[in-house]
């Protein structure tokens, strides 16, 4: 059997289980562009907790090695006869360069997914530790997210098989980047922000579970990273595709000679689609996660909520709201401003901006106040309301001071001006 015949013979079942000898994969340092550009799909950091610091080694992997944990990407090259290299244009070489590159990190990804579910989520579950909630927001869908790019890996080498210098990329590319992809994603990434602070969380205070990780993490496949610094590989993977993408088509566009050519036309056609599919997956999956982390936000303030004053009032926006439930809301932003009142002192609130109102709280130790604020003047003797409807808000700037603006209040039954101001002209405008 040739080096490539058994080069083929492995990657083309796309079976990346791990075993013990198989480590997790995480670089791309064998490119030939000069970008620093990691494996996460983010400009390449300080190599801490992530799975960015993987890459440190040097060692080529050859075609027998189920190890690309620090390893470059096996060169395209060596699948090729000499006659058929020389015969290649530098652009196409370059273009390959990038297909490689784009292959090699998929079936990386791969095994970073099973590191997550046969290392972490398999021995979670069998210690126990943690309530089935609770794993599931470590872990929601591991398995279908492994499945999904177990199957894109497997079309990658496919296409590897058929012709070891990959012509036409672009209906694979758009096959990928399609709905499964985005749900599965979105479901996996939506909540990954408050995973990882239930992990840190947990992990202080429970010696079990930091033991069960500590454990896990002691694996060569893990490669001294915690499970924080692996559990966001899905979004980082995300974030890498429309920057392969794009160098890929710099790639096919940078050949004046051929880019006229009517195929390569078409083919740049299906690439710029596939970015821009790639992108609105990536677009989907952060306003996931932006949503989901919005509803939790609400969820806390919800369970600190004091409307005890608020529900004593008589005042009609009172009664419209006293059994009021933050969670049945959207919440677009937040943030603390302060509240200037005629003849009163300033008082901090916190902002929460929901698509049908802007509500006002007050801060008290743990505790958020639902309640009226006087409003200082004798000319309004009406109470200034914590509740302002969305169809009867006007906002107005503040023309002598940037870091503060006017809501107005135009209700019929409690008209008001509020005067708030923020510490800097950046939180106002958040």
């Amino acid at each position: 059997m040739t080096q490539q015949e058994d080069f083929f013979s492995r990657c083309d079942s796309g079976n990346v289980d791990l075993d013990q000898h198989t480590v997790l994969s995480n670089t791309e340092s064998g490119s030939s562009s000069n970008s620093s550009i990691s494996c996460n799909g983010r400009l390449s950091e300080s190599p801490s907790n992530s799975v960015d610091a993987v890459g440190q080694g040097r060692r080529r992997a050859g075609p027998e090695s189920d190890s690309d944990m620090d390893t470059e990407a096996e060169p395209w090259q060596n699948l090729v006869t000499a006659e058929e290299l020389r015969n290649l244009s530098p652009h196409e070489k370059k273009r390959q360069d990038v297909i490689n590159e784009l292959f090699h990190t998929e079936n990386s990804h791969v095994r970073n997914l099973n590191v997550l579910y046969k290392i972490f989520y398999r021995k979670i579950l069998e210690s126990q530790t943690l309530k089935p909630d609770e794993l599931n927001l470590l872990f929601p869908n591991i398995k279908e997210m492994f499945d999904v790019h177990r199957e894109i890996n497997k079309e990658m080498w496919r296409r590897r098989k058929e012709d070891p210098i990959v012509k036409e990329l672009g209906d694979t590319l758009l096959g990928i980047f399609n709905e499964r992809l985005k749900k599965a994603a979105a479901t996996f990434c939506e909540s990954q922000q408050l995973a990882l602070e239930f992990i840190k969380k947990r992990r202080e205070r429970d010696s079990k579970f930091d033991a069960v990780l500590t454990e896990c993490e002691k694996k060569r496949q893990c490669r001294r990273l915690p499970l924080q610094g692996i559990l966001p590989t899905e979004m980082q993977r995300l974030s890498k595709y429309p920057l392969l993408l794009e160098r890929l088509i710099h790639s096919v566009e940078s050949n004046k000679e051929e880019v006229e050519d009517q195929s390569r036309k078409d083919e740049l056609a299906k690439l710029h689609l596939a970015m821009q599919k790639s992108k609105e997956i990536l677009n989907y999956v952060n306003e996931a996660a932006k949503l989901a982390h919005n509803r939790h936000r609400l969820e806390e303030i919800q369970k600190h909520l004091d409307t005890s004053s608020f529900e004593r009032s008589e005042q009609p926006i009172a009664q419209e709201f006293k059994t009021i439930d933050l969670t049945k809301y959207r919440l677009i932003i937040e943030g603390g401003m302060q509240l200037r009142r005629p003849n009163k002192p300033i008082v901090p609130v916190h902002i929460l901006l929901l698509e049908e109102a802007v509500i006002i709280l007050h801060r008290e130790g743990d505790k958020f106040l639902l309640k009226f604020f006087q409003s200082g003047s004798s000319a309004q003797p009406n109470p200034l309301s914590p509740i302002i409807k969305m169809n009867t808000l006007l906002v107005r700037q503040n023309a002598v001071c940037k870091n503060a603006l006017f809501l107005v209040n135009t209700s019929t039954n409690n008209s008001h001006m509020y005067d708030l101001i923020a510490e800097d002209e950046i939180k106002r405008a958040v």
